[in-house]
């Protein structure tokens, strides 16, 4: 799933997959493989992410696939709270779109 979260505040905060990839000591083609779900992005390159481009997390993470429920099996229990501020809104619309296919 490519992470257009991601992408649209790498370009606004005006950073190069170059610049980013060696802020994160990655290659180029590395860190574009993530940027286009080719490759998953971990919890910790998310935070470094978040670091980088000084936003929080939920302004640009996006889960590897559609089901918000993924998240919850990638956090350690540490991370917890961290990641409830990310799935419930995500959460919230998953259930919304699921419901909407029954409602037809």
């Amino acid at each position: 799933m490519v992470k257009e979260k991601l992408i649209e505040m790498r370009k606004a905060k005006g950073f190069s997959i170059e610049e980013i990839a060696e802020k994160m000591c990655k290659s180029a083609s590395s860190y574009y493989r993530r940027e286009k779900g080719q490759t998953k992005i971990h919890l910790d390159e998310w935070k470094k992410l978040t670091k980088i481009l000084n936003v929080p997390l939920e302004d640009i993470y996006e889960p590897e696939d559609s089901n918000p429920l993924c998240l919850m099996t990638v956090l350690p229990q540490r991370e917890i709270i961290l990641g409830q501020t990310i799935f419930i809104p995500s959460l919230n619309l998953y259930l919304k779109r699921s419901t909407n296919i029954y409602k037809n």
